[in-house]
Protein backbone atom coordinates (compact mmCIF):
# COMPACT_ATOMS: atom_id res chain seq x y z
CA UNK A 1 0.00 0.00 0.00
CA UNK A 2 2.67 2.58 0.92
CA UNK A 3 4.64 1.93 -2.34
CA UNK A 4 1.31 2.47 -4.06
CA UNK A 5 0.86 4.92 -2.29
CA UNK A 6 4.01 6.91 -3.57
CA UNK A 7 3.61 5.75 -7.43
CA UNK A 8 0.32 7.59 -7.43
CA UNK A 9 1.21 10.77 -5.65
CA UNK A 10 4.70 10.71 -8.57
CA UNK A 11 3.01 10.55 -10.98
CA UNK A 12 1.55 13.81 -11.17
CA UNK A 13 5.13 15.21 -11.35
CA UNK A 14 8.48 14.93 -12.58
CA UNK A 15 11.55 13.21 -10.12
CA UNK A 16 12.89 16.89 -10.57
CA UNK A 17 9.46 18.38 -9.05
CA UNK A 18 9.31 15.65 -6.36
CA UNK A 19 12.67 16.07 -4.92
CA UNK A 20 12.20 20.12 -4.99
CA UNK A 21 8.59 19.56 -3.14
CA UNK A 22 10.14 17.15 -0.51
CA UNK A 23 12.99 19.79 -0.19
CA UNK A 24 10.74 22.51 0.62
CA UNK A 25 8.67 20.35 2.85
CA UNK A 26 11.62 19.80 4.92
CA UNK A 27 12.69 23.12 4.99
CA UNK A 28 9.55 24.99 6.64
CA UNK A 29 9.07 26.12 9.74
CA UNK A 30 6.29 23.89 11.59
CA UNK A 31 7.08 25.31 15.45
CA UNK A 32 3.97 26.46 17.42
CA UNK A 33 1.80 24.39 15.07
CA UNK A 34 -1.00 22.12 16.85
CA UNK A 35 -1.68 19.66 14.31
CA UNK A 36 -4.70 17.96 16.66
CA UNK A 37 -6.86 21.58 16.54
CA UNK A 38 -10.36 21.81 15.78
CA UNK A 39 -10.93 24.04 12.60
CA UNK A 40 -14.66 24.71 14.25
CA UNK A 41 -13.35 25.66 17.75
CA UNK A 42 -10.60 27.90 16.72
CA UNK A 43 -13.00 30.08 14.27
CA UNK A 44 -15.39 30.51 17.56
CA UNK A 45 -13.01 31.57 19.78
CA UNK A 46 -12.48 34.06 16.97
CA UNK A 47 -14.16 37.53 18.46
CA UNK A 48 -15.50 40.64 16.73
CA UNK A 49 -14.67 44.08 17.33
CA UNK A 50 -17.17 45.31 19.26
CA UNK A 51 -16.96 42.24 21.44
CA UNK A 52 -13.78 42.96 21.80
CA UNK A 53 -14.46 46.61 23.40
CA UNK A 54 -17.56 44.77 25.36
CA UNK A 55 -14.64 42.31 26.98
CA UNK A 56 -12.57 45.78 27.53
CA UNK A 57 -15.20 47.87 29.01
CA UNK A 58 -15.94 44.37 31.49
CA UNK A 59 -12.56 44.78 32.20
CA UNK A 60 -12.73 48.54 33.01
CA UNK A 61 -15.92 48.58 35.11
CA UNK A 62 -13.58 45.69 37.31
CA UNK A 63 -10.33 47.78 37.79
CA UNK A 64 -12.59 51.32 38.39
CA UNK A 65 -10.64 52.67 35.31
CA UNK A 66 -13.79 54.17 34.32
CA UNK A 67 -12.86 58.05 33.86
CA UNK A 68 -12.65 58.02 30.30
CA UNK A 69 -14.78 55.70 28.37
CA UNK A 70 -15.00 57.86 24.88
CA UNK A 71 -11.91 55.52 23.14
CA UNK A 72 -13.59 52.39 23.26
CA UNK A 73 -16.95 54.48 22.42
CA UNK A 74 -15.15 55.61 19.15
CA UNK A 75 -14.10 51.31 18.51
CA UNK A 76 -17.09 50.08 19.05
CA UNK A 77 -19.47 51.99 17.04
CA UNK A 78 -23.17 52.55 17.03
CA UNK A 79 -24.50 48.89 17.71
CA UNK A 80 -23.05 49.94 21.45
CA UNK A 81 -24.89 52.31 22.10
CA UNK A 82 -27.38 50.51 24.82
CA UNK A 83 -24.14 48.72 26.88
CA UNK A 84 -21.79 52.12 26.78
CA UNK A 85 -25.46 53.80 28.51
CA UNK A 86 -25.71 51.12 31.16
CA UNK A 87 -21.88 50.89 31.78
CA UNK A 88 -21.92 54.50 32.49
CA UNK A 89 -24.62 54.54 35.13
CA UNK A 90 -22.58 51.87 36.49
CA UNK A 91 -19.34 53.57 36.75
CA UNK A 92 -21.52 56.35 37.98
CA UNK A 93 -23.18 55.12 40.69
CA UNK A 94 -26.29 55.70 39.17
CA UNK A 95 -27.55 52.02 40.05
CA UNK A 96 -31.28 52.38 40.00
CA UNK A 97 -31.13 54.17 36.63
CA UNK A 98 -29.29 51.95 35.42
CA UNK A 99 -31.70 48.89 36.44
CA UNK A 100 -34.29 51.01 34.87
CA UNK A 101 -32.12 51.35 31.90
CA UNK A 102 -33.28 50.11 28.22
CA UNK A 103 -30.88 47.20 29.03
CA UNK A 104 -33.41 46.70 31.57
CA UNK A 105 -35.85 46.42 29.73
CA UNK A 106 -34.55 44.21 27.00
CA UNK A 107 -33.39 41.87 29.90
CA UNK A 108 -36.59 42.03 32.06
CA UNK A 109 -38.74 41.89 29.24
CA UNK A 110 -41.73 39.87 30.12
CA UNK A 111 -42.11 36.49 28.35
CA UNK A 112 -44.84 35.45 25.72
CA UNK A 113 -44.78 32.09 27.63
CA UNK A 114 -48.74 31.35 28.70
CA UNK A 115 -47.02 28.89 31.45
CA UNK A 116 -44.89 31.36 33.21
CA UNK A 117 -47.54 33.05 34.79
CA UNK A 118 -49.07 29.26 35.90
CA UNK A 119 -46.01 28.25 37.31
CA UNK A 120 -45.41 31.31 38.66
CA UNK A 121 -48.40 31.56 41.25
CA UNK A 122 -47.11 28.22 42.75
CA UNK A 123 -45.88 27.88 46.67
CA UNK A 124 -42.15 29.03 45.93
CA UNK A 125 -39.10 27.15 46.92
CA UNK A 126 -35.94 27.06 46.45
CA UNK A 127 -34.05 27.46 43.17
CA UNK A 128 -37.28 28.47 41.41
CA UNK A 129 -36.24 32.26 41.05
CA UNK A 130 -33.36 30.64 39.78
CA UNK A 131 -35.40 29.02 37.11
CA UNK A 132 -36.84 32.13 36.38
CA UNK A 133 -33.60 33.53 35.47
CA UNK A 134 -32.28 31.13 33.21
CA UNK A 135 -35.49 31.62 30.79
CA UNK A 136 -34.31 35.16 31.03
CA UNK A 137 -30.21 34.47 30.17
CA UNK A 138 -31.89 32.36 27.25
CA UNK A 139 -32.36 35.71 25.40
CA UNK A 140 -28.28 36.10 25.19
CA UNK A 141 -26.84 35.92 22.00
CA UNK A 142 -23.75 37.78 21.94
CA UNK A 143 -20.42 38.37 24.32
CA UNK A 144 -22.21 42.20 24.59
CA UNK A 145 -25.54 40.78 25.78
CA UNK A 146 -23.31 39.35 28.29
CA UNK A 147 -21.78 42.07 29.91
CA UNK A 148 -25.16 43.41 29.78
CA UNK A 149 -26.79 40.93 31.89
CA UNK A 150 -23.42 41.15 34.10
CA UNK A 151 -23.54 45.15 34.70
CA UNK A 152 -27.19 44.74 35.45
CA UNK A 153 -26.21 42.34 38.43
CA UNK A 154 -23.42 44.53 39.32
CA UNK A 155 -25.84 47.14 40.01
CA UNK A 156 -28.37 45.22 41.56
CA UNK A 157 -25.38 43.91 44.23
CA UNK A 158 -24.73 47.51 44.80
CA UNK A 159 -27.73 49.13 45.30
CA UNK A 160 -27.98 45.76 48.41
CA UNK A 161 -24.58 46.39 49.90
CA UNK A 162 -25.17 50.61 49.83
CA UNK A 163 -28.36 50.03 51.53
CA UNK A 164 -27.76 47.47 54.06
CA UNK A 165 -24.17 48.39 54.39
CA UNK A 166 -22.26 51.39 53.20
CA UNK A 167 -24.63 53.92 52.76
CA UNK A 168 -25.71 56.26 51.94
CA UNK A 169 -29.62 55.36 52.49
CA UNK A 170 -32.39 57.18 49.73
CA UNK A 171 -34.28 59.80 50.89
CA UNK A 172 -37.37 58.81 48.36
CA UNK A 173 -37.86 55.22 49.10
CA UNK A 174 -40.29 55.50 46.03
CA UNK A 175 -37.45 55.17 43.74
CA UNK A 176 -37.09 51.56 43.56
CA UNK A 177 -40.33 50.97 42.51
CA UNK A 178 -40.80 48.79 39.43
CA UNK A 179 -37.44 47.80 40.43
CA UNK A 180 -38.30 45.53 43.96
CA UNK A 181 -39.25 44.12 42.09
CA UNK A 182 -39.19 43.90 38.63
CA UNK A 183 -42.40 43.82 36.99
CA UNK A 184 -42.03 40.66 35.28
CA UNK A 185 -41.72 38.98 38.53
CA UNK A 186 -44.69 40.38 40.03
CA UNK A 187 -47.08 37.50 39.96
CA UNK A 188 -44.17 35.22 40.81
CA UNK A 189 -43.52 36.68 44.28
CA UNK A 190 -47.36 37.55 44.97
CA UNK A 191 -47.10 41.49 44.46
CA UNK A 192 -50.69 42.47 44.26
CA UNK A 193 -50.46 46.17 42.84
CA UNK A 194 -53.73 47.29 44.81
CA UNK A 195 -52.15 46.18 48.14
CA UNK A 196 -49.20 47.91 47.46
CA UNK A 197 -50.99 51.29 46.28
CA UNK A 198 -52.92 50.97 50.05
CA UNK A 199 -49.50 50.78 52.49
CA UNK A 200 -46.39 53.18 52.40
CA UNK A 201 -43.84 52.27 49.51
CA UNK A 202 -41.57 52.47 52.39
CA UNK A 203 -39.07 49.62 52.04
CA UNK A 204 -39.89 48.96 55.86
CA UNK A 205 -43.07 48.21 55.27
CA UNK A 206 -42.40 45.83 52.78
CA UNK A 207 -40.53 43.43 54.85
CA UNK A 208 -44.21 42.25 56.59
CA UNK A 209 -45.72 41.48 52.99
CA UNK A 210 -45.60 38.01 51.35
CA UNK A 211 -43.22 39.61 48.54
CA UNK A 212 -40.54 40.07 51.16
CA UNK A 213 -40.71 36.65 52.78
CA UNK A 214 -41.11 35.09 49.81
CA UNK A 215 -37.30 36.56 48.78
CA UNK A 216 -36.00 35.55 51.54
CA UNK A 217 -37.19 32.17 51.30
CA UNK A 218 -35.44 32.21 47.93
CA UNK A 219 -31.96 33.10 49.59
CA UNK A 220 -32.54 30.52 52.64
CA UNK A 221 -29.65 27.91 52.38
CA UNK A 222 -29.35 24.48 54.03
CA UNK A 223 -32.45 26.03 56.57
CA UNK A 224 -30.56 28.57 57.15
CA UNK A 225 -32.99 31.56 57.17
CA UNK A 226 -31.76 35.26 56.17
CA UNK A 227 -31.85 38.61 58.35
CA UNK A 228 -35.45 39.50 58.33
CA UNK A 229 -34.38 43.19 58.62
CA UNK A 230 -32.57 43.30 55.48
CA UNK A 231 -33.13 46.16 52.91
CA UNK A 232 -33.99 44.88 49.43
CA UNK A 233 -32.96 41.59 49.81
CA UNK A 234 -34.11 40.83 46.04
CA UNK A 235 -31.59 43.05 44.90
CA UNK A 236 -29.53 40.57 46.36
CA UNK A 237 -31.47 37.49 44.95
CA UNK A 238 -31.10 39.20 41.70
CA UNK A 239 -27.58 39.42 41.29
CA UNK A 240 -26.89 35.84 43.05
CA UNK A 241 -28.92 34.23 40.56
CA UNK A 242 -27.97 36.16 36.88
CA UNK A 243 -24.25 35.92 38.22
CA UNK A 244 -24.25 32.52 38.86
CA UNK A 245 -25.49 31.35 35.44
CA UNK A 246 -23.03 34.07 34.18
CA UNK A 247 -20.07 31.86 35.75
CA UNK A 248 -21.68 28.61 35.39
CA UNK A 249 -23.74 27.36 32.20
CA UNK A 250 -23.53 23.96 32.38
CA UNK A 251 -25.74 22.08 30.02
CA UNK A 252 -26.41 24.93 27.66
CA UNK A 253 -23.41 25.45 25.29
CA UNK A 254 -25.22 28.09 23.48
CA UNK A 255 -24.62 30.44 26.12
CA UNK A 256 -21.45 29.41 27.48
CA UNK A 257 -20.02 30.20 23.92
CA UNK A 258 -20.60 33.66 25.70
CA UNK A 259 -20.10 33.70 29.16
CA UNK A 260 -16.83 31.56 28.95
CA UNK A 261 -15.34 35.19 27.44
CA UNK A 262 -15.94 36.85 30.40
CA UNK A 263 -13.19 38.52 32.80
CA UNK A 264 -14.73 39.55 35.81
CA UNK A 265 -18.05 37.63 36.33
CA UNK A 266 -16.69 35.50 38.43
CA UNK A 267 -14.75 37.60 40.44
CA UNK A 268 -18.46 39.72 40.89
CA UNK A 269 -20.64 36.38 41.37
CA UNK A 270 -18.02 35.79 44.39
CA UNK A 271 -18.35 38.93 45.70
CA UNK A 272 -22.10 38.15 45.97
CA UNK A 273 -21.57 34.93 47.57
CA UNK A 274 -20.10 36.49 50.63
CA UNK A 275 -22.90 38.84 51.22
CA UNK A 276 -25.41 36.02 50.57
CA UNK A 277 -23.15 34.49 53.37
CA UNK A 278 -22.99 37.41 55.71
CA UNK A 279 -27.40 38.06 55.49
CA UNK A 280 -27.67 34.05 56.94
CA UNK A 281 -28.81 33.99 60.61
CA UNK A 282 -26.68 30.93 61.81
CA UNK A 283 -24.13 30.02 64.36
CA UNK A 284 -21.64 28.30 62.00
CA UNK A 285 -21.24 29.51 57.93
CA UNK A 286 -22.44 27.75 55.37
CA UNK A 287 -20.37 24.95 54.44
CA UNK A 288 -22.15 25.10 50.51
CA UNK A 289 -21.53 28.55 49.89
CA UNK A 290 -18.01 28.13 51.37
CA UNK A 291 -17.52 25.71 48.87
CA UNK A 292 -18.62 27.90 45.88
CA UNK A 293 -16.40 30.84 47.43
CA UNK A 294 -12.81 28.96 47.25
CA UNK A 295 -13.92 27.82 43.69
CA UNK A 296 -14.93 31.40 42.59
CA UNK A 297 -11.80 33.01 44.07
CA UNK A 298 -9.43 30.20 43.08
CA UNK A 299 -10.49 30.74 39.43
CA UNK A 300 -10.55 34.11 39.39
CA UNK A 301 -6.65 34.07 40.64
CA UNK A 302 -5.99 31.62 38.23
CA UNK A 303 -7.48 33.28 35.48
CA UNK A 304 -6.05 36.87 36.02
CA UNK A 305 -2.57 35.64 36.44
CA UNK A 306 -2.88 34.56 33.05
CA UNK A 307 -4.68 37.24 31.34
CA UNK A 308 -3.67 40.00 33.24
CA UNK A 309 -0.37 39.13 34.84
CA UNK A 310 1.17 42.40 34.73
CA UNK A 311 -1.68 44.13 36.66
CA UNK A 312 -0.47 43.22 40.36
CA UNK A 313 -2.49 45.78 41.93
CA UNK A 314 -5.83 43.83 40.54
CA UNK A 315 -4.29 40.66 41.84
CA UNK A 316 -3.40 42.20 45.44
CA UNK A 317 -7.01 43.23 45.44
CA UNK A 318 -8.49 39.52 44.49
CA UNK A 319 -6.03 38.02 47.55
CA UNK A 320 -7.76 40.67 49.90
CA UNK A 321 -11.18 39.87 49.05
CA UNK A 322 -10.72 36.26 49.09
CA UNK A 323 -8.67 36.73 52.53
CA UNK A 324 -11.67 38.73 54.07
CA UNK A 325 -14.10 36.19 52.79
CA UNK A 326 -12.04 33.43 54.77
CA UNK A 327 -12.40 35.83 57.79
CA UNK A 328 -16.33 35.69 57.13
CA UNK A 329 -16.52 32.07 56.81
CA UNK A 330 -14.52 31.72 60.16
CA UNK A 331 -11.21 30.26 58.50
CA UNK A 332 -8.72 32.50 59.93
CA UNK A 333 -5.42 30.65 59.40
CA UNK A 334 -5.89 30.74 55.60
CA UNK A 335 -7.18 34.82 55.72
CA UNK A 336 -4.21 35.29 57.23
CA UNK A 337 -2.27 34.03 54.82
CA UNK A 338 -3.99 35.62 51.83
CA UNK A 339 -2.96 39.11 53.81
CA UNK A 340 0.28 38.53 53.15
CA UNK A 341 -0.29 37.27 49.56
CA UNK A 342 -1.87 40.51 49.52
CA UNK A 343 0.83 42.84 50.86
CA UNK A 344 3.38 40.62 48.62
CA UNK A 345 1.76 41.40 45.77
CA UNK A 346 0.91 45.10 46.13
CA UNK A 347 4.78 45.25 46.85
CA UNK A 348 4.19 47.38 49.74
CA UNK A 349 6.77 47.52 52.66
CA UNK A 350 5.41 47.31 55.96
CA UNK A 351 7.53 47.32 59.50
CA UNK A 352 5.78 47.16 62.74
CA UNK A 353 8.53 49.01 65.48
CA UNK A 354 8.92 51.43 68.17
CA UNK A 355 10.17 54.90 67.67
CA UNK A 356 10.52 57.39 70.68
CA UNK A 357 7.90 60.35 69.96
CA UNK A 358 6.27 62.90 72.24
CA UNK A 359 2.56 63.04 72.10
CA UNK A 360 1.93 66.37 73.64
CA UNK A 361 3.01 69.97 73.79
CA UNK A 362 4.49 69.44 77.33
CA UNK A 363 6.14 66.20 77.27
CA UNK A 364 9.51 67.21 78.05
CA UNK A 365 11.10 63.43 77.30
CA UNK A 366 10.48 61.45 74.64
CA UNK A 367 8.52 58.02 75.09
CA UNK A 368 8.84 54.69 73.05
CA UNK A 369 5.74 54.77 70.47
CA UNK A 370 4.95 51.35 68.15
CA UNK A 371 4.90 53.00 64.61
CA UNK A 372 4.19 51.19 61.45
CA UNK A 373 6.47 51.98 58.55
CA UNK A 374 4.83 51.62 55.20
CA UNK A 375 5.86 52.56 51.99
CA UNK A 376 4.49 51.96 48.44
CA UNK A 377 6.23 50.51 45.45
CA UNK A 378 8.59 52.95 43.39
CA UNK A 379 5.88 52.76 40.44
CA UNK A 380 3.55 53.73 42.26
CA UNK A 381 4.37 57.34 43.01
CA UNK A 382 2.90 58.96 39.71
CA UNK A 383 -0.47 57.90 40.69
CA UNK A 384 0.41 58.82 44.45
CA UNK A 385 1.41 62.72 43.11
CA UNK A 386 -2.06 62.70 41.32
CA UNK A 387 -4.13 61.76 44.74
CA UNK A 388 -2.20 64.62 46.61
CA UNK A 389 -4.20 67.51 45.28
CA UNK A 390 -7.27 65.56 46.72
CA UNK A 391 -6.49 64.83 49.68
CA UNK A 392 -5.22 68.65 50.29
CA UNK A 393 -8.66 69.48 49.79
CA UNK A 394 -10.30 67.09 52.43
CA UNK A 395 -7.20 68.04 54.60
CA UNK A 396 -8.53 71.03 54.73
CA UNK A 397 -12.29 70.56 55.38
CA UNK A 398 -10.68 68.59 58.70
CA UNK A 399 -11.55 69.81 62.38
CA UNK A 400 -8.31 70.42 63.72
CA UNK A 401 -7.63 69.99 67.48
CA UNK A 402 -7.70 74.12 69.31
CA UNK A 403 -5.14 75.56 70.02
CA UNK A 404 -5.08 75.19 74.13
CA UNK A 405 -5.68 71.66 73.70
CA UNK A 406 -2.40 69.16 74.84
CA UNK A 407 -2.09 67.27 72.58
CA UNK A 408 -0.33 66.94 69.23
CA UNK A 409 -2.31 66.32 65.84
CA UNK A 410 -0.33 63.34 64.93
CA UNK A 411 2.71 61.49 67.80
CA UNK A 412 5.99 64.11 67.12
CA UNK A 413 8.99 61.17 67.22
CA UNK A 414 12.13 62.45 67.42
CA UNK A 415 13.29 60.61 63.99
CA UNK A 416 12.48 63.58 61.35
CA UNK A 417 11.86 60.17 58.86
CA UNK A 418 9.42 58.52 60.99
CA UNK A 419 7.15 62.23 60.92
CA UNK A 420 7.50 62.31 56.42
CA UNK A 421 4.06 59.99 55.24
CA UNK A 422 4.75 58.11 52.02
CA UNK A 423 1.46 58.67 50.05
CA UNK A 424 -0.87 55.40 49.87
CA UNK A 425 -3.37 54.02 47.44
CA UNK A 426 -6.72 53.35 48.82
CA UNK A 427 -5.91 49.69 47.88
CA UNK A 428 -2.25 50.02 50.49
CA UNK A 429 -4.97 51.38 52.72
CA UNK A 430 -7.12 48.30 53.26
CA UNK A 431 -4.20 45.90 53.10
CA UNK A 432 -3.36 47.49 56.47
CA UNK A 433 -6.37 47.64 57.89
CA UNK A 434 -6.67 43.93 56.76
CA UNK A 435 -3.05 43.37 58.47
CA UNK A 436 -5.18 45.13 61.66
CA UNK A 437 -8.12 42.86 61.82
CA UNK A 438 -5.94 39.80 62.11
CA UNK A 439 -3.78 41.45 64.75
CA UNK A 440 -7.63 41.83 66.44
CA UNK A 441 -8.86 37.98 65.62
CA UNK A 442 -5.08 36.48 66.55
CA UNK A 443 -4.63 37.63 69.86
CA UNK A 444 -5.99 38.55 73.26
CA UNK A 445 -8.15 41.66 74.07
CA UNK A 446 -5.76 43.16 76.19
CA UNK A 447 -3.66 46.95 76.30
CA UNK A 448 -0.72 45.39 73.78
CA UNK A 449 -3.24 44.57 71.15
CA UNK A 450 -5.11 47.74 71.75
CA UNK A 451 -1.73 49.47 71.33
CA UNK A 452 -0.24 47.67 68.32
CA UNK A 453 -3.99 48.22 66.17
CA UNK A 454 -4.08 51.60 67.40
CA UNK A 455 -0.50 52.09 65.45
CA UNK A 456 -2.06 50.38 62.06
CA UNK A 457 -4.77 52.70 62.27
CA UNK A 458 -2.83 56.07 62.73
CA UNK A 459 -0.88 54.97 59.44
CA UNK A 460 -4.00 54.95 57.82
CA UNK A 461 -5.50 58.14 59.40
CA UNK A 462 -2.69 60.05 58.10
CA UNK A 463 -4.21 60.03 54.80
CA UNK A 464 -7.24 61.67 53.40
CA UNK A 465 -8.99 60.23 50.49
CA UNK A 466 -12.66 59.57 52.35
Amino acid sequence: EVIAQETSYGSDCSDDEASECDLAFATLDLTGVDFDANPAESSSNAISNTEAVALELEHRILTNETSSLEDLKDRAGVTSQRLFLLAEMVAGGRYVEALKSPSAEWFFMSDDNSDLRSSEKMNTVPDKFWSQIERKMSKISSISESVEAELLAIAALNIFLQLNYTGPAFDDKSILDGVNPHPCFADYFHVCPQEEEEKSRTITDRRHTKYHNAVLSELAVDGMWPCQVAEVPYLLLLARSILSHLVSADGRPELTVFTSKLFAATCWSARAMVAHERLLLTNEPSSKLWDQVVVAFERCIAEYRKKDAENSQLLAALYLEYGLASYHFEHGKKGKKLFGQALEASELSVEVTGSEGRRTKFQQKATAQMIVRATPRQSGKLKQQESLAKSSEVKSQMVEHPEDSILFETVQYENGEDNKVSELSVLEQAILLALCLDVKNNNPADGLTAEEMSAYLARVLHHHDD
